[in-house]
């Protein structure tokens, strides 16, 4: 094995230090009592029907991004971007609420399709009760709070809403099987064997795998304790924990980077390559390489756990969104090699970039 593998090894930083089938009990286990896994309902059933002819507001609320787009005669209107709210600065849910409201109150449509890419609870109406913000989002005392409700409050006109995962956006926006969201944040959702239903896992907020020397180090300095599976495989995560093993593997201090310039050093320019010599680069690739290996082999037993009721042979779509599987060089191929280890089953992975929006418009059909 290379040095940097040893290194790896060493610091518990590898797939390979993980108990497969101890990790899997325990997911199945999660699942079944909801500990950390919160399998939402979302009252939503994957569809390929047309869109609706009517004007339907479509709200992506990501994990670094907003955007608004209106749906108006059969196609989307340019969106709007701006920076989610409580990235920059902390702030408290009525300040969300209003600065929600605010933007909402520019558009003309009744009917609202709301990405909403947090763990939420749906209720049956179609609303959402927030559960929490996660991926660094700083926004005080939302727990509780029900999104529509809270935004009719503030609002003239009153609106129909309907909240959807951004997971479950990107399923309904393809007419896929399983939707995984693999971008800022990390999480799956699912079609239900018995009901049809669409299952929001929130696997994301997982916290039975085992954690290396850095990962644990990555929380300490956020502040950020709870060890969440979404810290070993999603963008807002990675770059901070390439930073801090590359750091003690090369014996000095890098410069400071973001998970975009690891993805330039892959692709042979910027600042880390200007950094580093020939052999360094070659051995900081093979670094990330682990790590995304690492990050691919949870999301394979997630999935494996949680498609355990779909019979052997079953070829399912999988849709698949997110900045970081997309724009990392490496990162899409190891999660295709490390599902397609998933015994029983075949995938067939959909793009699903571009789409959630669409997933917000059909969340009102049903």
């Amino acid at each position: 094995m290379s040095k940097v593998y040893d290194f790896m090894k060493d610091s518990g930083m590898l797939a390979e230090c993980f108990d497969d089938k101890a990790i899997e009990a325990d997911i199945l286990a999660d699942i079944e009592e909801k500990r950390t896994i919160g399998m939402i309902k979302t009252y939503q059933k994957s569809t390929d029907c047309e869109l609706p002819d009517r004007d339907i507001l479509a709200i992506d609320a990501g994990g670094t991004n907003l955007r608004f787009a209106e749906f108006k005669n059969g196609a989307f209107t340019e969106p709007v971007r701006m920076p989610m709210f409580g990235i920059k600065e902390e702030i408290t849910a009525d300040k969300f609420f209003d600065l929600m409201a605010y933007e909402i109150s520019k558009y003309d449509a009744e009917d609202v399709g709301f990405c909403f890419s947090y763990p939420c609870e749906i209720l049956e109406n179609k609303d959402g009760k927030i559960v929490l913000f996660a991926k660094e989002v700083k926004i005080k005392n939302a727990k509780g709070k029900i999104i529509g409700k809270e935004l009719n409050k503030r609002l003239a006109k009153q609106r129909n809403f309907s909240i959807i995962n951004d997971t479950a956006a990107a399923q309904l926006g393809t007419s896929s099987d399983i939707g995984i969201i693999l971008g800022t944040g990390f999480n799956i959702c699912f079609t239900d064997r018995k009901s049809g239903m669409i299952i929001n896992s929130e696997c994301g907020q997982y916290e039975g795998m085992p954690f290396g020397k850095y990962d644990k180090k990555l929380c300490k300095n956020l502040n950020s304790p709870k060890p969440v599976v979404e810290k070993l495989i999603s963008g807002a995560y990675l770059g901070g924990v390439i930073k801090l093993c590359a750091d003690a593997y090369f014996g000095r201090r890098m410069p400071d980077f973001e998970l975009k310039d690891v993805s330039e050093l892959l692709i042979g320019e910027g600042i880390l390559y200007d950094f580093l010599n020939t052999s360094e680069r070659n051995e900081f690739r093979e670094m990330v390489s682990l790590i995304q290996k690492r990050g691919a082999h949870c999301v394979a037993l997630m999935l494996k756990c949680l498609l355990k009721g779909y019979p052997k042979g079953s070829t399912l779509k999988l849709a698949l969104e997110g900045s970081t599987v997309y724009k990392m060089p490496g990162y899409h191929e190891a999660l295709k090699d490390e599902v397609s280890t998933i015994p029983n089953l075949k995938f067939e992975f959909v793009d699903a970039r571009g789409t959630l929006l669409t997933g917000c418009v059909r969340s009102l059909l049903g």
